[in-house]
């Protein structure tokens, strides 16, 4: 293929002197319509390959397009994704800070409560174990100013020594011995309570043992109490023996007149509180 160069330095031998060689120039004209003819045609392979170069070209700018508003819209959804995990992880933590805060109140509330309660329980068992003991103290006391027989009381207590046993009477070889008839006594002779002697009126209701007399103090059955019930104390109509006066003297407690109540209060007839 010629060159610009090659046909601008082209030189033709002249014949004589004057004239170009025919031949020589249509053999170089041939060369120049060949060489335009291969350019020509190479021009338009050029020309094919940039329109498709230009399609090319163009359908990237789509693609660009495209894959930037695809990007764009993967980084919006992204943004718009973390914003709402963010949103929601704030909302669950401030829920769960609340309800931990609810939690912890409604513990220290009931902690508060069991605390008022335990101790409002142990000043009603102290209380209570006070004006129990305070009563049961003023039932000893009572039971210990009941004036008692003693003529009675001698009479239990020999009755309750052993006999001493009859001594026995010598006789002599010759004296035959008349033996004595034994008289049978019933085994609950003794214990009839028909036997005892009645007991006074000052032991009325008292626990007896099974002799008919009554216990000791420190025999005596140890108070019991309950919530649902409260001591009762019901006055009984003196007993008045046949042959006495209407008017008999009645025996006061050196403790004076008591009452019972529901909250265990021992009060006198002038007011004043025994504490």
């Amino acid at each position: 293929m010629l060159n610009p160069n090659e046909i601008a330095n082209k030189r033709f031998d002249k014949v004589m002197g004057q004239k170009y060689r025919a031949d020589d120039v249509d053999n170089y004209l041939a060369q120049v319509a060949d060489s335009m003819n291969d350019l020509l045609e190479e021009k338009q392979e050029l020309e094919k390959k940039l329109i498709v170069l230009a399609d090319k070209l163009e359908e990237y700018k789509d693609d660009e397009e495209s894959l930037r508003s695809a990007l764009l819209g993967a980084q919006k959804l992204g943004d718009s994704v973390v914003r709402d995990a963010k949103a929601k992880a704030r909302d669950i933590l401030e829920d769960a800070e609340a309800r931990a805060n609810m939690i912890v109140e409604n513990a220290k509330q009931e902690i508060e409560r069991q605390q008022a309660g335990f101790v409002r329980m142990q000043r009603e068992v102290a209380t209570f174990k006070s004006k129990l003991q305070l009563v049961y103290k003023q039932h000893l006391e009572l039971i210990a100013s009941i004036p008692v027989d003693e003529n009675i009381v001698n009479a239990a207590m020999k009755k309750t020594q052993p006999k001493p046993p009859a001594p026995e009477t010598p006789t002599g070889p010759d004296e035959p011995s008349d033996p004595m008839p034994e008289q049978t006594v019933p085994e609950d002779a003794g214990d009839s309570p028909a036997d005892l002697p009645e007991s006074p009126d000052g032991l009325a209701g008292l626990p007896m043992e099974e002799d008919g007399y009554p216990l000791a103090e420190d025999e005596l059955p140890p108070l019991t109490y309950s919530e649902e019930e409260s001591f009762r104390y019901e006055e009984t109509e003196e007993y008045i023996p046949d042959g006495e006066p209407d008017e008999p003297a009645k025996h006061e407690s050196r403790f004076g007149p008591l009452k019972f109540g529901r909250e265990f209060d021992l009060k006198r007839n002038d007011g004043k509180h025994r504490r």
